[in-house]
């Protein structure tokens, strides 16, 4: 009995990685009617600005006052600025989120 307890001990350690690695690829791979919904508030926030940088804790407090039924999480603001970063559409410096 105990040497089945522990195989099926060991065969939920195998499927709780894989769901902590598909949390993972969710995280970093966002949907696109949240990006494109992050892109609208940021947008926002430049125009209100008038500027072309914005120091990156505003940005994620501005953020998280813009979405307040679904506020974004920290890790879906990296995703967003990530994506939009490797589509040459803003650079993050120094804390300093940049617009391109």
């Amino acid at each position: 009995p105990r040497a089945s307890t522990s195989r099926s001990g060991g065969s939920s350690q195998p499927a709780s990685t894989s769901a902590a690695r598909s949390e993972d690829t969710d995280v970093t791979m966002m949907e696109e009617s949240r990006l494109k919904e992050f892109k609208t508030i940021i947008s926002k926030l430049f125009k209100e600005r008038h500027a072309q940088s914005v120091p990156l804790p505003e940005l994620n407090t501005f953020v998280s006052q813009q979405e307040i039924q679904e506020p974004f999480t920290p890790e879906e603001i990296d995703a967003a600025l990530n994506t939009m970063t490797e589509a040459n559409q803003l650079m993050v410096a120094n804390d300093i989120v940049f617009l391109i």
